[in-house]
Parts: structure tokens; C-alpha cells; sequence
């Protein structure tokens, strides 16, 4: 009887460790199949957001590199650190990519400098820049993330279904200043952790002051236009660029399209900006090849007009600068003169600030003309090369010889009474200027007659190109009697006294 109970008792045990068991099994296949999905597609959220993060970080680099020339590190979690588990199971570990997308060009259009050295280069033409996106592309097992890029002017976000997300503000356009970063470089990578480096090939050390081109001479510039390739439509353009549009002075973007994959941003021509151009390599961090530079492009003088005695030494610098408008350094410069004088060297290579620099003499007085010529500069024109004029005198023939006067610009404005701009071209072979001046007379009256219209000014140096105004309001007799005809008299005087006159008779309102 004992021997029978203890059979069912150890039989109910038995039982009851077999259900306990199958209820074990069947919570923890619920877990796994219900709770850890749930905790891992969260991880996932989590490692994306980081991820985001991390490629905002490798833009912000590429943009410190671009403007301080130094290299800097970034390193993009791709991977998932999953919750560790004691009895359920984990997928296996997704494994997301880095790489940067096929070359396109960004371009300006449109774009002429202020500086005329600069302006044989930044002429209106097409300036095209080759550049690339940096792309992450996220693998995860649960949560469906998208795409994220950076341009060296904004992140963004690539859903497959909906419009795009911006992760930054741009930085392309800010008031009156224009910031472009082309990316190069081969990045392919698939691991949970990609290192990268940001590394100089062009810096924007400078800038290049540009306004829009007057091409058919109406005296209205046309628009600057920025293209640029893109992935974003229209409408998001138009919200990144909101504070950039509209009525207030420094408001200066009028519109903004994409067709192509292209964004085209237009910007007011009459303004003046500021373009800052740049050039980065983004690459893996244990990729140790050496970066070339960009192409040397054009020559730009520093040295203005000179003016030296007979067998004395005056310094000419000028500076070689790249497509993006940076210095090159390790460039030659070739220079000679029409003038059979004298350079302390031929030719010159170019300092880490894209600067060659040479003294130059002459023992014959006179003017002569010095050229710097950029051997393996890719603008065409006279973009390669700039000239710098030297005024050597002292010598015999340089005593007392006169100045000279030509007036080559006479533009007729006012609405009351005549008023005309006089622009004048001022030379001396001694390079010694002293005082011109500009007077309106009338012509049926004696030359030392009382001027209409009579301005004076001091004036140095072997040349000058002046411009004054003469207004018959200066004369009561005149001003509600506006003349058929007028004389325009231009007298130049130098330091010792000598001097030159030119005189036009120009056609009044009557």
C-alpha cells in the first residue's frame, strides 16, 4: 500500500516538472519571438540616431578641415550593440557601409571678381567644381532606416517613401557669403565601425570677391547662379533656403529649382560676395597615400605699381592660386620685362602661401612692364600670368620730362542742368605727379576766363586714372541757362613744375 502511494506520488512529480518545463519553454519562446524583437529593433533605433550623429560629425569635420587647413578624424558607428541575452538568442550582428558616391560637379555660374587680376580667372565663365556625397547605408535587422549623406554644407536623410530630412541647417548660402566644399576621394567600407579622414587638398585660406557679370554691357549684372547635384526636391530647397529669400537687405537668394538632380540657387547679380571654395579628401583612416594638391589655376599681383631710382632694387610679389581660389605652393613663376633690366632669380617657386617673390632693378630710366607667368597654370587667357609696371628714374634723361594728360571718358548725367563725369589718364616718366585739374568752361569765351566748373587735387606717383565731376549748378549764370556747348579742360602738373593739358568741346542741353 506504502510502495503504491510513493509510485503516484513520484509519478505526480514528475508531471509537474514535465509542465513547469513546458511552460518554461513556452515563455521563453514567447520572449524571443515577441520581447526580443521589440528590445532589439529599439537598440537598432538607438544605433541609427548615433549613427546620424556620427555622420554630422564627419561633416563638421570636413568643414573645420576645408577652413583650417588641418586633418581631422570622424568615426561612423555602423553596427548594433545588442542587449545581452542568458537563454534567448540574438540574429546575427547587421553590419552597415560608408562610401562616397560617383563624381559630379557642383558649378558657378556667372561669377565675376572684383579684382581685376582675379577677374581673367572669375570672368562669368562656368567654374566647375568635381565633388562627392559622403554616404552611410544602414543594414539593420528590424527597423527600417534610411540612408544618410553630407554634402560639406548639409546632412540629410533619404526615406524611401516621403520627401527627405535635413539633419543640419545649411551653410551654403549665408547672406553675402558662399561656401563651397567639393569631397573626393574612394570610400568603401562595410563594418560596424568605419574610422575616416578628412584630409586638406585645397583650403580656403582666401576668399574671392565676385558680383554678377554684366555679359551683353547694360549695365545690369545678372544672376549668380549656384548648381549643385543634389537628392533633395524642390520644396525642401525652398524651406532650407527660407531665411535666405525675401524683401530684407540681406536676403539675396531670388529663387531656387531642381530639375536633374540638380539644385540651381540664384542669387542677386548687383550684390558683392564673398565665395569660399575649398577642396577635402575624405578617405579610411588606414589609408596613407599621399594627397595631391589641386590644380594651380591663376596668378594674382601684390605688389602694385612701383616706382625706383636707376640701378636701384624694388620687390615684386604675386601669388599662384588654385581652381577653388587657395594658394599653391611648389609652383614656378617665370618672370621677365620688356625692359632689359634685372631679377635676382628667374624663376621662383611658390611659399606655403602660394607667394613668389623677386627683386628687380634697371639702369635705363623709363617705364617698364614686368611679367609673372604661372608654367603650370590651367586658366587660359591671361589668367596665367599678370604684369606689375616699375617706374625706374634719376638717371640724365629722366630730369624735368613732362607729364601727360588724355581724356578718354566724358558721361553727360543730370536732369536740371548739364553735369558731366570726366575720367582722365594721367602718366609721368619721372613718377612724379603732383596736382591735376578738371575745368568747365565756356567755349566762346577767352580761355583765362572765369571756369563754369573747377576742381583740384594732389595727386602722386608715375600714373593715375582720376575721375571728377563738373556741375554748371557751380555757376549761377549757368544754371537756368544751360549752354549748346562746352569746354572740358584736364590740366596736369608734376613735382617739378612741368605740365600738360587736354581739352574737349562737348555738346550741352541748351
Amino acid at each position: 500500500m506504502h510502495g503504491r502511494v510513493a509510485s503516484e506520488r513520484g509519478s505526480s512529480e514528475v508531471l509537474g516538472a514535465i509542465l513547469v518545463f513546458a511552460i518554461l519553454v513556452a515563455a521563453i519562446g514567447l520572449f524571443q519571438t515577441t520581447v526580443v524583437p521589440q528590445q532589439n529593433e529599439r537598440a537598432e533605433f538607438d544605433a541609427y540616431q548615433g549613427a546620424v550623429t556620427d555622420v554630422v560629425e564627419a561633416n563638421t569635420q570636413v568643414v573645420r578641415t576645408s577652413g583650417q587647413g588641418t586633418e581631422g578624424s570622424a568615426t561612423i558607428r555602423t553596427g548594433v550593440e545588442y542587449p545581452a541575452r542568458a537563454v534567448t538568442i540574438n540574429p546575427p550582428d547587421p553590419i552597415g557601409s560608408v562610401d562616397l558616391t560617383a563624381s559630379a560637379s557642383a558649378s558657378v555660374v556667372n561669377a565675376r571678381a572684383i579684382d581685376p587680376d582675379e577677374a581673367d580667372y572669375w570672368d562669368g565663365s562656368t567654374r566647375s567644381i568635381p565633388t562627392r556625397r559622403l554616404r552611410f547605408r544602414p543594414s539593420y535587422n528590424r527597423f527600417d532606416a534610411a540612408p544618410v549623406q553630407a554634402t560639406g554644407y548639409l546632412v540629410y536623410r533619404l526615406p524611401e517613401r516621403g520627401s527627405p530630412i535635413a539633419a543640419t541647417e545649411q551653410s551654403l548660402v549665408r547672406g553675402t557669403r558662399v561656401s563651397l566644399v567639393g569631397l573626393r576621394g574612394e570610400v568603401s567600407v562595410g563594418d560596424d565601425r568605419v574610422t575616416l579622414s578628412t584630409i586638406p587638398v585645397s583650403t580656403s585660406a582666401r576668399t574671392v570677391r565676385v558680383t554678377g557679370n554684366d555679359s551683353d554691357g547694360d549695365g545690369t549684372p545678372e544672376p549668380i547662379r549656384l548648381e549643385v547635384p543634389t537628392d533633395l526636391g524642390s520644396a525642401t530647397w525652398n524651406r532650407l533656403l527660407a531665411g535666405q529669400m525675401g524683401p530684407d537687405p540681406t536676403q539675396n537668394v531670388e529663387s531656387v529649382s531642381v530639375s536633374g538632380g540638380v539644385a540651381t540657387v540664384s542669387l542677386n547679380g548687383s550684390k558683392t560676395y564673398t565665395l569660399q571654395l575649398s577642396k577635402v579628401e575624405v578617405r579610411e583612416r588606414s589609408d596613407d597615400a599621399v594627397v595631391g594638391p589641386a590644380n594651380p589655376a591663376y596668378v594674382v599681383g601684390l605688389t602694385g605699381t612701383e616706382t625706383t631710382t636707376v640701378n636701384g632694387t624694388v620687390g615684386i610679389t604675386v601669388q599662384v592660386l588654385d581652381t577653388f581660389g587657395n594658394p599653391v605652393a611648389g609652383e614656378t613663376v617665370a618672370f621677365s620685362d620688356n625692359a632689359s633690366g634685372s631679377f635676382s632669380r628667374g624663376v621662383v617657386a611658390t611659399d606655403d602661401r602660394g607667394r613668389a617673390t623677386v627683386r628687380y632693378s634697371n639702369d635705363r630710366t623709363g617705364t617698364a612692364v614686368v611679367k609673372a607667368q604661372c608654367g603650370g597654370c590651367v586658366g587660359t587667357g591671361g589668367a596665367a600670368s599678370t604684369n606689375v609696371t616699375v617706374h625706374v628714374t634719376g638717371g640724365v634723361d629722366s630730369v624735368n620730362r613732362p607729364p601727360a594728360v588724355e581724356i578718354y571718358d566724358i558721361d553727360q548725367t543730370g536732369n536740371n542742368a548739364d553735369v558731366f563725369e570726366v575720367t582722365a589718364s594721367l602718366t609721368d616718366p619721372d613718377g612724379n605727379l603732383a596736382n591735376v585739374e578738371f575745368r568747365l568752361t565756356d567755349p566762346d569765351t577767352a580761355d583765362g576766363s572765369t571756369p563754369i566748373s573747377n576742381h583740384g587735387s594732389n595727386i602722386n606717383g608715375g600714373s593715375a586714372t582720376v575721375t571728377d565731376r563738373l556741375d554748371t549748378r557751380d555757376s549761377t549764370t549757368t544754371m537756368d541757362d544751360n549752354l549748346d556747348e562746352y569746354r572740358i579742360t584736364v590740366i596736369v602738373t608734376d613735382a617739378d613744375g612741368t605740365r600738360d593739358s587736354d581739352s574737349v568741346i562737348t555738346s550741352g542741353k541748351g
